[in-house]
């Protein structure tokens, strides 16, 4: 039964550059990664990290949690071949 809104993600907290860097890497294409507007005050700094409260998904889903690399190497799996990521 789902109630409301999830948040998926890894709880490990990851810069936007090494998330694109990740997603490169396991893509295995030549693409070159470049992030525009990054914030340089401290104030701002959060905004270049991604780290979603994944709590309500583990605990009302029953979810087993996979590290970031296995999770991105298993939804590009995905997409290669078709499949709905869901």
């Amino acid at each position: 039964n789902f109630d409301g809104i999830y948040n998926v993600g890894s709880s490990e907290k990851v810069s936007i550059k090494r998330l694109a860097k990740l997603v490169v890497k396991a893509s295995t294409k030549d693409i070159k990664v470049r992030i525009k507007g990054l914030a340089t005050s401290s104030e701002n700094e959060g905004r270049n990290v991604y780290v979603p409260n994944t709590d309500k998904l583990l605990k009302d889903l029953s979810i087993k949690p996979l590290n970031l690399e296995e999770s991105i190497s298993l939804t590009l799996g995905k997409l290669k071949r078709g499949e709905k990521c869901l």
